[in-house]
């Protein structure tokens, strides 16, 4: 590692100190082989495990551990870091301002190719100016990103400067490199210099210590603990240190650990899980559920789901709980063919990959999904464009079930399906919602049905509300139908009220002073981005006729799904049309 061997030679017969000559950043002069600036030879501050007596042991990984490294300079060459065996490595920025290391670059980027954890170090000059010891540094490195470990400030001689001066420019140094490159850095040294030099105010930095022989380093006051150790110099050839960890701590340090969950279930009713971001362990994270094909390949759809839902039976494997994830599985899935569920944890921490998660893709098989509303108390009403679909913000990746053509030929045709949302409240405080629905204005029953079908609350006059006829509760959410091989489509809705003094059918009706709703838990969402639509899940457990509940206390802010148009061209089916008959006097 110097500039020549017998330069080594010279250096080391002309002290008479007892120790080992250190070569963690070794930058001789150009010219001669002087002990100056840069130089470090025994009995110049390396620790040996009798110079760090008085200080704390602390044991961890031993030397041949399995989480090995080196550090380099401009004296092993243009080093070749593939087939080293080894996970992470330092190079040498410079040492000082005026000796800047020739074989940086390349290792930099020697390092990142072959896949090794990687740092970078300054030999640290206190009789330098530290500003511009630390922009030489941010130039170098810029904003360190997932799989760089922080830069380290290498401080190990004094330059002829009082503690108190090594102490003030090395704080300035690290807090301008650790604003600079986006981490807190390491600081290296031996234990004894530390000690002296740097006193114990520095605790809250990583420690990379350097300490030949023994078989725990000695930690100098300040640090409990260390990270990696700098434990031979390799018979003078090169640097090995040790990780205080394993391979996965290691990479969870450089922000390199991608998330991990599991897909517990891809059912006809649920897709439930768990993921977590390693790095950003108790921060929830969202979960890419792909369908029929992984990502980057056309599929059937994909939908985004929030990972936060408490599970605390995975705390003993990810540490903490708010990591779990359900979602209705889409009606458009319950189609009696096979289908693939791939899910991906998303990363907290840009540029880290998305992974899949354990268990996935899995496959399912479900029957065509029952019409939770019988052809007795029912009717179809058709969608006729797909205005319509935006106006509402419908989904047909979540809400439009697949049926065969004699299914839906058993069931009435109502009228068209209205071609936007009315949904009002009255003006005079009452907690009650409405569906104004042509000539009737229908009970909204919960919170949830607000949420399922994306509704946006106005108010209108009470004393106009209260003149509209009452039909029945609006449906507790969307479940629209196509026949296999058709285009049109159809919402299930409720039978209108017959004519008075007939028998009512359907779900009993709302009323204008209804109270408030009940404090429901809503319904899992998630984005659908395999089109332009936004899904809606669907409540399948619906309303059964003849069932009623309280009135729907809402604020006026929309829900929280867009909508957005679809390109569809939807025609009708050939089925006898009846109008929608009327209800009671206005």
């Amino acid at each position: 590692m110097a500039r020549t061997s017998l330069c080594i030679e010279v250096m080391r017969l002309s002290t008479t100190s007892v120790g080992t000559f250190f070569l963690f950043g070794l930058g001789l002069a150009l010219g001669g082989c002087s002990t100056g600036e840069g130089e470090h030879v025994a009995g110049d501050g390396y620790a040996t495990a009798s110079d760090d007596a008085a200080l704390t042991k602390v044991c961890g990984a031993k030397t041949n551990g399995p989480v090995q490294g080196y550090d380099v300079s401009v004296y092993q060459g243009a080093f070749t870091w593939k087939g080293r065996g080894v996970q992470f490595g330092a190079a040498r920025i410079s040492d000082g301002i005026n000796s800047v290391d020739g074989q940086f670059d390349g290792n930099w980027a020697r390092m990142k190719s072959a896949g090794v954890i990687r740092s970078a170090y300054q030999f640290f000059e206190p009789g330098q100016n530290e500003v511009t010891q630390a922009n030489m540094v941010i130039k170098k490195v810029g904003k360190l990103g997932p799989g760089d470990l922080p830069v380290m400030l290498d401080v190990e001689t004094t330059g002829g400067q009082s503690p108190a001066t090594i102490r003030k420019k090395a704080q300035h140094w690290l807090d301008l490199v650790e604003a600079g490159t986006g981490k807190r850095p390491f600081i290296y040294s031996y234990g004894s210099f530390l000690e002296t030099n740097l006193g114990s105010g520095f605790g809250k930095y990583p420690l990379w210590i350097a300490n030949y022989g023994p078989t725990c380093p000695s930690v100098p006051n300040g640090w409990k603990n260390w990270v990696f150790w700098q434990y031979s110099d390799g018979g003078g050839s090169l640097d090995h240190d040790v990780f205080n960890g394993t391979e996965n701590d290691l990479k969870a340090f450089a922000g390199e650990l991608p998330p991990r969950g599991y897909l517990d279930t891809a059912s006809c009713t649920t897709i439930t899980g768990w993921a977590q971001d390693q790095i950003a362990a108790t921060k929830a994270i969202n979960v890419d559920v792909y369908v029929d094909a992984p990502v980057g390949k056309k599929g059937t759809g994909q939908f985004r789901l929030a990972a936060n839902i408490v599970r605390n039976d995975i705390k003993k494997v990810a540490g903490s709980t708010n990591h779990g994830f359900s979602s209705p599985t889409p009606l458009s899935l319950l189609d009696a063919a096979p289908h693939k569920i791939y899910a991906y944890g998303i990363a907290a921490t840009a540029g880290l990959p998305n992974t899949l998660l354990t268990n996935a893709p899995k496959a399912m098989t479900c029957a065509m999904a029952k019409i939770p509303v019988s052809t007795a108390d029912g009717v179809i009403r058709h969608i006729p464009s797909a205005a319509v679909l935006t106006a509402w913000k419908l989904s047909r990746f979540w809400s439009n079930a697949p049926e065969t053509a004699a299914t839906l030929a058993a069931y009435t045709k109502g009228d068209d399906f209205p071609a936007a949302p009315e949904v009002v409240k009255a003006d005079d405080g009452s907690a009650a919602v409405y569906v104004i629905d042509g000539d009737m204005k229908r009970h909204v029953v919960s919170q949830t049905s607000l949420k399922a079908w994306n509704l946006t609350v106005k108010t209108m006059a009470a004393a106009k509300l209260a003149a509209i006829p009452a039909g029945p509760d609006w449906r507790v959410s969307p479940f629209m139908v196509q026949a296999k091989g058709e285009t049109a489509v159809y919402m299930i809705d409720l039978a209108p009220p017959t004519p008075p003094g007939s028998e009512p059918t359907g779900e009993a009706t709302g009323d204008a002073t209804d109270d408030g709703p009940t404090d429901d838990a809503g319904t899992p969402t998630g984005d659908d981005t395999s089109s332009d639509e936004t899904p809606v899940p669907n409540d399948n457990a619906d309303s059964s006729p003849g069932s009623s509940s309280g009135g729907c206390a809402i604020s006026t802010a929309g829900g929280a799904n867009g909508g957005a148009g679809l390109g569809l061209l939807l025609a009708g089916l050939g089925l006898v049309t009846v109008r929608r008959r009327r209800g009671a006097k206005r």
